[in-house]
């Protein structure tokens, strides 16, 4: 039977970590190490790494930690087990016995698991499901999430449709826009304060970081 071997990720891993999320089936720029950094000062990074005998990275896992808890992951909408395409349910469950090894050894009593949505996924990636009902784990919560399938057919209602048509009368012209300022301070911050008392994700500097990182991933579109 083959033996996986964990470990702690450290800096050495940068370029190792992102090359394998560039060709993972249930990734996203969310686990590029930029991206997952740019809060590392409010979070304690407890990402892991599987390798083979042969010390081929086989999986990877972003996680953070508090206390004797693991989350995968606070500081991201989703977090899970990262895979190749071609890996095999087999190799799946082993993975995920070395890494309650490695939790166990390193005095972890508790895993949080937030997986990824699958229509973030190119390719449908859902063997943690049947790994953790072997584990008898238990369901903390479920959240609702809204998703547009571009490549799929679709039908818009016709109440949508009908404010869409009413709306064409105001001019209103959408610009892709890259100066976040306007939008953060006089619109996004402003409406969740006064209609969820909340605020946004991200501030300002950090949502400016990220998109100068991923120019590619994060866009503006405003509409004036």
């Amino acid at each position: 039977m083959k033996t996986y071997q964990v470990k702690k990720y450290t800096k050495k891993y940068y370029s190792k970590w992102n090359d394998f999320v560039a060709n993972a089936k249930n990734a996203t720029f969310l686990f590029h190490r930029d991206f997952m950094e740019y809060h590392s000062d409010r979070f304690e990074d407890f990402s892991l790494l599987i390798f083979d005998e042969k010390e081929n990275l086989k999986a990877i896992l972003p996680a953070n930690r508090v206390g004797d808890i693991v989350y995968s992951h606070q500081g991201l909408t989703y977090g899970g087990i990262v895979l190749k395409k071609s890996v095999k349910f087999s190799e799946v469950r082993l993975f995920f016995e070395a890494i309650f090894d490695y939790l166990t050894l390193s005095r972890i009593k508790e895993l949080f698991y937030k997986p990824i949505n699958p229509f973030y996924q190119s390719c449908n990636s859902e063997e943690y499901l049947f790994v953790l009902f072997e584990k008898k784990a238990s369901l903390d919560k479920r959240e609702l999430n809204l998703c547009i399938p571009f490549k799929d057919d679709y039908r818009i209602s016709k109440s949508k449709l009908k404010h869409y048509r009413k709306n064409l009368k105001l001019n209103l012209e959408i610009r892709n826009d890259n100066d976040f300022f306007v939008f953060w301070i006089k619109v996004l911050i402003p409406r969740l304060e006064n209609k969820h008392q909340t605020k946004p994700v991200h501030s300002l500097k950090e949502i400016e970081y990220l998109a100068s990182k991923f120019p590619n991933n994060i866009m503006q579109y405003n509409v004036t």
